[in-house]
Parts: structure tokens; C-alpha cells; sequence
């Protein structure tokens, strides 16, 4: 094995170990693209490699050790680290900015939130397995994304497919849903955030709705988690409606509002404050077209259940959805958070 390190290329390590760019690549198949390798990354070596020993003979290469990445580190391989990690949407380019080259807390939780969507051990540290993963992971697309079909085991598949491209709305996405920008990890659920994206009346777009949804990246963040026998899908909603100027409030003077309490204030004020009811289709139209759209049950035999309604297309499991609650996912249907329950569907202006 060899690790890469800053200012190689595979024709220099190819010379230094005698053999060639075309074997190297056949020995490491995780590299797309031969001009693109990462300080800290792995190589391996071809059998057939060779290097000048002391008395100047050939000998077998030495596998050098591997070095790992870890909070504390600093230096041009924690720099490419974060780089990549921008490039990925799982660190945001002010983060790296406030310690380029320093392993520090923000670069801690980008890898553990890359580590957990790469099915790696959650440990902050970047070993082998990581910097494998790193090396062939490349930046999601950023038109409005399709739902995920792994979100339960009885979940049917679902096909969606962008009804706005950032090109076409003008509006260049900055989230792709896997990780959720740093001012939205508050949790102290009761107290508001105050997220980057924001929407309002006069700048709504398909591509902005799903860039606000996807900044909260509801399926890793901690504020909604589930914890001590609570789950947050009114916080969500909460958040995300706030960001978009289409507040449907947590807080009512000193009253929280739960999942019932939100579907009731809908029905009671939800008109003075710009929403209206609607069908499914209206809803899945509005939000593809960036205007707030929200699902609501009431329960009155237990908790309800609220939802946002994401650019996407109306499957036989109902509008394309993002939630929080006993589930927690960015990418959905309504089905697969209410099940066969049929919610009432609220859009605003």
C-alpha cells in the first residue's frame, strides 16, 4: 500500500515504484479519474513493484503505514480533507473557512455525517476505510433530487424526476440533503433557527423550495431526532415554513403547538396568515411551482402528524414529501409518513 501524499500524481508514483500508470489503475479501480487522486488516500501497489534500495539494487516497495486524519490534525492533508468535504456538501465553505487545514469540531461532525451515509463506523476518524469512500465519492447533482425508496423496508419504489432545474429558475442550489447547514443543528427544539436559505412571496422557485427543505437535511439532523419519547415533525415544519415567510408557528403567545395543536391553528387561523386548503394534486402543483405546501392529520385518539410537501411528482403513495417524526426522511411520499391515513393539504401564497 502506499499514501498519497501532497503533490503526487500516479505518473510520479509510477516511477518511483517502476512501473506503470496503466498497472497502477488496474490495481486501484476506486479511481475514476487519473488526474484527480487525494492526499491521504491509499494506493495499491502493483505486485510488481520495485524501488532503489541503500546499495542502489532493486528491492520489493514497503507498504508505508497508513496514516489517518483525526480532530487535532492539521496540515496540507486536512486541507484536501475539507476541500473534498466542501466539494461533497457535508462541510460548508464558511466552516472550512474558519480553519483551513485544522482537523477541528466542524470538520469532526462533516466526516461522521460522510462516515453514516457511507455505512461507516461513525468515529470521526479518517482511516482507510473513509478515505476509500472519499476517493469515489463524487458531488450529488444539484437539480431537485428524487426521493430515496430506502426509506422503510415495506416502502414500494418510487421514481420522481426534477420539475425545475437551478438553470431554469435561476437559482443555483446550495444543499443537497445530506447534511444540514451548522445554524440549523440547534437542538433546543423549542427555540427557532435561523437557516441560510430563505424564500419569501417575491422569489419563489422549485429549485429554492427543495434547497430550503434540503438544508435541514431532516434525515441526519440532530434537532429531530427522536428523544426521551418525543419526535419533532412540528418542529420541522416549524423551521422549514419560517425559512420559506409562511411562519405555521410553534409558539402561539405561550401555547407550543404539537402535531394536533398545528393541524387545529390550520383550520382555525391558518387563513389570516395566507393558507388555504387544498387537494393532493394542488398541493404537489403548488410546491412545484416554490410555494409552501404542508400536509396535516389530526389524531384525536393520540399525536397527529405534519409534513412539508417537496417539489416532485404525485405517485400512488401520494405528493412527494420531507418529515420529521417516528421516520425521519428528506426524500418521500406522503405514504410513507401517514401510511394509509389521508391528511388534509394546506398551500400558501
Amino acid at each position: 500500500m502506499y499514501t498519497i501524499r501532497v503533490g503526487d500524481t500516479l505518473n510520479r508514483i509510477a516511477q518511483q515504484y517502476r512501473v506503470s500508470v496503466g498497472s497502477l489503475l488496474s490495481a486501484n479501480p476506486q479511481i475514476k479519474n487519473p488526474d484527480l487522486i487525494f492526499a491521504g488516500a491509499q494506493l495499491n501497489l502493483p505486485k510488481d513493484s520495485f524501488q532503489p534500495s541503500a546499495a542502489g539494487q532493486p528491492q520489493r516497495a514497503p507498504a508505508p503505514a497508513a496514516v489517518s486524519l483525526q480532530r487535532g490534525v492539521t496540515g496540507a492533508s486536512v486541507r484536501e480533507l475539507q476541500r473534498k468535504l466542501v466539494t461533497l456538501g457535508y462541510l460548508s465553505p464558511e466552516a472550512a473557512a474558519t480553519g483551513p487545514g485544522v482537523f477541528g469540531p466542524r470538520t469532526e461532525r462533516a466526516v461522521k455525517a460522510f462516515q453514516a451515509d457511507n455505512q461507516i463506523r461513525q468515529t470521526g476518524v479518517v482511516g482507510q476505510y473513509t478515505q476509500a469512500a472519499l476517493a469515489k465519492a463524487r458531488p450529488a447533482p444539484r437539480a431537485v433530487p428524487a426521493p430515496q425508496p430506502e426509506i422503510s423496508s415495506t416502502a414500494p419504489t418510487q421514481t420522481d424526476v426534477p420539475v425545475q432545474t437551478p438553470a431554469a429558475s435561476g437559482y443555483v442550489a446550495r444543499f443537497n440533503g445530506a447534511t444540514p447547514a451548522p445554524a440549523t443543528r440547534n437542538v433546543r427544539a423549542w427555540e427557532p433557527v435561523n437557516a441560510p436559505v430563505q424564500s419569501s412571496p417575491s422569489n419563489r422557485s422549485a429549485s429554492r423550495y427543495a434547497d430550503v427543505i434540503n438544508q435541514f437535511a431532516v434525515g441526519s439532523n440532530p434537532r429531530y431526532t427522536p428523544r426521551d419519547g418525543n419526535t419533532y415533525c412540528n418542529i420541522f415544519v416549524w423551521d422549514a415554513t419560517r425559512a420559506m415567510g409562511a411562519e405555521i408557528p410553534h409558539w402561539v403567545g405561550k401555547h407550543e403547538l404539537d402535531a394536533n395543536s398545528v393541524n387545529s391553528w390550520l383550520n382555525h387561523s391558518g387563513a389570516a396568515a395566507g393558507w388555504r386548503k387544498v387537494d393532493a394534486r394542488t398541493a404537489q402543483e403548488w410546491a412545484n411551482k416554490g410555494r409552501p405546501s404542508v400536509a396535516s392529520w389530526n389524531n384525536p385518539g393520540g399525536i397527529g402528524h405534519v409534513a412539508m410537501v417537496r417539489p416532485g411528482t404525485v405517485t400512488s403513495s401520494g405528493p412527494a414529501s420531507a418529515q420529521a417524526g417516528g421516520r425521519n426522511f428528506n426524500f418521500g411520499h406522503i405514504a410513507n409518513g401517514f401510511g394509509s391515513r389521508q391528511p388534509e393539504y394546506w398551500v400558501h401564497a
